[in-house]
């Protein structure tokens, strides 16, 4: 930091006065007019050997000295820029203050971060290379695509982008962090983030994680992780025509939390969907290939997957627990067991697409409906399935359940059109 004013023309005794230093001046007058500059232009600053500042801590300290707030028609643009075959080994934290006039972007195409340096915790618990906490913290743009190695014995909660506490953050398309340990993206408690057409893959723990939170991942790409995308309590999240596919526990998994997927991409997924409770918009989206039961709605939640695709689920394509779903026009064909199994639950699937169901050896129902469900696949294409033990049944119902299955194709397991204590089954004689 330079000399002050009021130290370098400070006033001597009349008998002896203080005679400023012309060194001390010039450096003064530099620091005013960079100041000045940075005020009034774009400015871009470089990261990393032979640029101007070493580390990213280094260039956002000295930014937030020089960048204050100021209006230009059309905006200024404050660029940290990383430098070819920088490597991240900091964590830059933002508590209560306003960063997002930078944006940190790289001459690389990736940016290795290495995992063994975050090592100072964050929100007790957390080791991010990103974050921002409070309510007034805003996280500099990131527009730069991070690669987190794999350094370090311990990966649990080192995390790419941790926003918490009312924090604001901005993640640039094609840019954010690969193969985090824990979570790429980590959104919580009223904090907000913009990061449409984003890449967060590959993460150890979850690509995205939600809660109490609101987050735009349109069109983004969070596939490869454990899970893709892991909502907590009351999260609002936009994740249409996102890809989540290939990951290896669930696509979504959302306790209570509201998720937009319409035309998104969840395929060879462990299971696409694990839900309790929440709401879960999806229209025309894929689920295929699931590994186990490809969508489960438990607890309460309710799920509109019109004309979705959930091809060849490994065992069950919709499982709905005390939920309900609507499946209208969507192929459930060629599931492990049953295309529709639901316990208390109320499926509205007109015109669905059932058939050859009960793949696996065990078998399958087309519609499986137990302990009070009300399943409606009017219209729907039924054919083809094994039942129970090869008996070609398409439609079973249970303890008190009413399937309508009127225009449908398959064979009923009942007497149709007949009450009794395991429901009834409507359907043309």
């Amino acid at each position: 930091m330079v000399e002050l004013a009021t130290t370098i023309w400070a006033d001597g005794p009349s008998s002896d006065p203080y005679e400023p230093d012309k060194a001390q001046i010039r450096t003064w007058g530099t620091w005013v007019e960079e100041i000045i500059t940075a005020s009034e232009s774009n400015v871009t600053v470089s990261v990393g050997s032979g640029g101007d500042f070493p580390t990213i801590n280094a260039a956002v300290e000295r930014l937030s000295v020089l960048r204050g707030p100021a209006y230009k028609k059309n905006g200024l643009q404050t660029t940290i820029m990383l430098k070819t075959g920088f490597v991240v080994e900091e964590q830059l934290v933002v508590i209560d203050l306003d960063m997002g006039r930078l944006t940190i972007a790289a001459e690389d195409a990736e940016v290795v971060i290495r995992r063994s340096a975050l090592s100072q915790p964050v929100d007790s618990i957390y080791y991010p290379a990103f974050a921002a906490l409070g309510a007034n913290a805003v996280l500099p743009v990131i527009n730069a695509l991070f690669n987190m190695d794999s350094s370090g014995a311990d990966p649990t909660y080192r995390n790419g982008v941790f926003l918490s506490d009312g924090a604001r953050g901005h993640v640039m398309p094609n840019a954010g962090v690969k193969n985090a340990g824990g979570r790429g993206l980590h959104v919580a408690n009223g904090s907000v983030c913009k990061a449409r057409s984003s890449i967060f893959s590959g993460a150890g723990e979850a690509c995205v994680r939600a809660s109490h939170a609101f987050v735009e991942v349109r069109q983004a790409i969070l596939t490869g992780g454990y899970k893709g995308l892991m909502l907590g309590a009351l999260a609002v999240v936009d994740a249409e025509d996102t890809n989540i596919s290939n990951s290896t526990y669930a696509g979504i998994e959302n306790y209570a939390s509201s998720v937009r997927f319409g035309n998104g991409i969840a395929n060879n997924c462990q299971k696409a969907i694990e839900q309790y409770g929440g709401r879960m918009e999806a229209r025309f989206a894929s689920f295929d290939d699931s590994v186990g039961n490809a969508i489960e709605l438990r607890e309460g939640a309710w799920a509109n997957l019109r004309s979705a695709s959930i091809e060849r689920a490994g065992e069950r394509a919709l499982f709905v627990s005390s939920s309900e779903a609507f499946a209208g026009d969507a192929n459930l064909s060629n599931a492990g067991r049953d295309a529709i199994l639901a316990i208390g639950g109320k499926v509205n699937a007109p015109t669905a697409n059932l058939t050859n169901a009960g793949q696996l050896p065990a078998g399958g129902f087309a519609v499986n409906a137990q302990d009070g469900s009300v399943v409606n696949v009017q219209g729907a294409t039924g054919t083809g399935a094994s039942g129970e033990a090869g008996n070609g049944v398409s439609y079973m119902n249970y303890n008190g359940s009413t399937i309508n299955a009127n225009g449908a194709t398959g064979t009923a397991g009942r007497t149709v059109n007949s009450l009794s204590r395991m429901g009834i089954l409507y359907k043309e004689t």
